[in-house]
């Protein structure tokens, strides 16, 4: 994901994933990953705006 943005000349990222069970509270999982994406995109000089959980019927961003 970082290499490709870095190969597109990006300086931001949006991230985004699904959850099908209908939560859009992220897991500690979640919370891990991001962290980790985050700290990685830091490290080249790209900076993540928001990650986004999408789920069907949920209003919530």
């Amino acid at each position: 994901m970082v290499g490709a943005a870095l190969k597109r000349g990006a300086v931001s990222l949006v991230l985004a994933h699904n959850h099908p069970n209908g939560h859009v509270q992220p897991s500690e999982k979640d919370k891990t990953l991001t962290r980790a994406i985050v700290l990685a995109a830091d490290t080249v000089g790209l900076r993540v705006l928001a990650h986004l959980i999408i789920s069907p019927g949920a209003t919530r961003c």
